[in-house]
């Protein structure tokens, strides 16, 4: 009997050991990092003071780390509200890894499909113990060159796979979290740009337009664009103010590429205001054209046989026409005469430019159908010419659910089978005694 208690009170006592280390672990792997955004909320200029604003700083700091070894840093923001560069990314003296030996990878700024975004990273050099606790990594500095409110937001990942990143002495990631901050900006616009439309085909036009707030007139714009991706601007025109400080020029898109565009503004100055003025961006699309075909036979049909509706995509570059090499998604409308809305009929895949569909016709009347596509990011979508089709015949009477009657006959067949069967083991049954 004391033999079997001992037992027991020592497999408690392991228990008690070893649940007190899975604790501890789990306490271990519990513990998360914070990086964050500081100040979390700011407010920059001043609501009667010309922009940009002058410099401003936000520092993205990180809390409760462990054995920091290395970190990277991806911070998206809004760049219509938010001017920033390279250079203004900075590790200041009092950062995380002060008095040690580390690396500070150079500063770029990108841009994917999710906007823009600075990305920065700095580590520990040689064998040396990582940092802990909570401090600074680095800083961005920004102007405000629009009025509004910009999120600044950490790790969300890029199109290339970066995003915010520590990792400690083992070069393990270290679990994180992020608070994200946001700025508004505040003042005068004293140079403004628009473009409208903001989407164009090749060779339509684009009127671009603002205003300088300033009382003299004739001051002459000098409207700039580039291609987004690009750093180098070109000229495109300069024009004069009228008496209001408005000017406006149409941009015949004909000497560009399809592409996606930015365009701004500036003014030099002049004695009375030597800082002159620069607009904030603003963006244009210029797209190819397309052309969508449409076949529909046979044109008069009887009620359940087929259509075959079918055509082809072309994209249309000056002048020239060639069919779509590329996989698109189609489509299908009609529609009776007596109706005023199309309805949705299908979504076909097209092949190499070409695409085709079996409409199973289920009602008598005249029909018109139609197809559509809503065209890629450099190709403008199209919509097909109208054809009609002539449905004859009787419309089928639309089929009622079954109910159980019509189940009665396979319910009684299959109770009689049930029955048959435990009639026939109780009988063996009966044989056995």
């Amino acid at each position: 009997m004391q033999i079997k208690v001992i037992r027991i009170l020592a497999l408690i006592l392991l228990f008690m050991f070893g649940l007190n280390g899975f604790l501890i672990n789990v306490s271990k792997e519990q513990i998360t990092a914070q990086v964050s955004v500081q100040p979390s909320s700011q407010t920059v200029g001043q609501a009667d003071v010309f922009l940009p604003t002058p410099q401003f700083a936000v520092n993205i700091t990180v809390s409760d780390v462990g054995d920091l070894y290395g970190w990277q840093i991806v911070l998206y923001y809004n760049s219509t509200i938010l001017l920033t560069a390279a250079d203004w990314i900075t590790v200041p003296t009092e950062n995380v890894f002060k008095d040690k030996q580390f690396t500070f990878f150079p500063p770029s700024i990108g841009k994917d499909s999710k906007g823009n975004y600075t990305i920065v990273g700095a580590t520990l050099l040689g064998v040396q113990a990582g940092f802990s606790g909570s401090g600074l990594l680095c800083q961005v500095k920004f102007k405000g060159e629009t009025t509004g409110t910009a999120s600044l937001n950490l790790g969300i990942t890029t199109d290339s796979g970066y995003s915010a990143e520590l990792l400690n002495s083992n070069l393990d990631p270290i679990t994180i979290s992020t608070a994200d901050g946001q700025v508004t900006v505040v003042g005068i616009e004293k140079l403004t740009i628009n473009v409208a439309p903001n989407v164009v085909i090749v060779g339509s036009n684009a009127i671009v337009s603002g205003n300088i707030y300033l009382t003299s007139s004739g001051l002459n714009i000098t409207i700039s664009y580039k291609v987004a991706e690009n750093e180098t601007w070109n000229k495109l025109a300069t024009v004069r103010t009228d008496a209001d400080g408005h000017y406006t020029y149409p941009w015949n898109t004909s000497e560009v590429e399809p592409n996606f565009y930015e365009l701004k503004a500036s003014w030099p100055g002049n004695a009375d205001d030597p800082l002159g003025a620069q607009s904030i961006k603003v963006q244009l699309t210029v797209k190819k054209a397309s052309r969508i075909t449409i076949s529909a036979r046979p044109q008069n049909v009887s009620v359940g046989s087929k259509v075959i509706i079918n055509g082809s995509l072309y994209e249309i570059y000056k002048g020239t026409s060639s069919k779509l090499i590329v996989f698109v998604n189609v489509t299908v409308y009609y529609k009776s005469d007596d109706e005023q809305d199309w309805r949705k009929l299908a979504t076909v895949r097209s092949d190499v430019g070409n695409y085709v569909y079996g409409w199973a016709t289920n009602a008598s009347g005249t029909f018109q159908v139609k197809t559509s596509w809503l065209g890629s990011e450099l190709i403008a979508g199209a919509e097909s010419d109208v054809q009609t089709v002539e449905v004859t015949g009787v419309t089928p009477p639309p089929e009622e659910p079954l109910g159980i009657m019509a189940y009665l006959p396979y319910i009684i067949a299959a109770v009689a089978i049930i029955a048959v069967l435990t009639i026939g083991v109780y009988f063996k049954k009966l044989r056995k005694r």
